[in-house]
């Protein structure tokens, strides 16, 4: 079964769901990664000129792929986010 939601949704949903169990098994580097995504979801940093820095839905895709393989699945067209839902 399988939960449709939005960029948005689906990146809140890895730092509650998945992030705590997965953080421990991640280097400096890799936690960092997210960490500083979090951040940027958060409007949190701004580039040289000012302007905040987001967390587009490429960005998310990219990072649910790669910390949580197999529990998203990402439609690029028009993005949507489908989580598995056990």
């Amino acid at each position: 079964m399988e939960k449709q939601m939005t960029p948005a949704e689906a990146w809140q949903d890895f730092m509650v769901e998945v992030w705590p169990l997965v953080r421990a098994g991640l280097n400096r580097n890799e936690r960092r990664e997210v960490s500083t995504a979090q951040r940027d979801f958060e409007g949190k940093r701004n580039d040289r000129s000012g302007k905040p820095i987001t967390l587009g839905p490429e960005r998310i895709a990219r990072l649910l792929e790669r910390f949580a393989p197999g529990r998203y699945r990402v439609e690029r067209s028009d993005p949507v986010f489908w989580v598995k839902i056990n």
